[in-house]
């Protein structure tokens, strides 16, 4: 999955993969920084763990991530 930082315009490629035995099923995503976290939609609030990358950056995430089936990796 490919998703532009809203800071800097430079275009992320991220891979993830979808998690539903969680407390609240979610996404894991592989960041830049060869990190991964996990991100989650809450009273329609994306959240992420550890907190690791700016708001706005979780919303583009998130937004994206909901355009995805959570059959699996993309």
């Amino acid at each position: 999955m490919q998703v532009r930082e809203p800071s800097s315009g430079e275009v992320l490629k991220l891979f993830v993969h979808y998690i539903k035995n969680a407390p609240y099923p979610g996404w894991v995503v592989l960041i830049p920084q060869n990190r991964n976290v996990y991100i989650y939609q809450l009273d329609g609030v994306w959240t992420i763990e550890p907190k690791a990358i700016p708001p706005e950056l979780i919303t583009v995430i998130g937004n994206e991530l909901s355009t995805l089936s959570p059959a699996g990796k993309y």
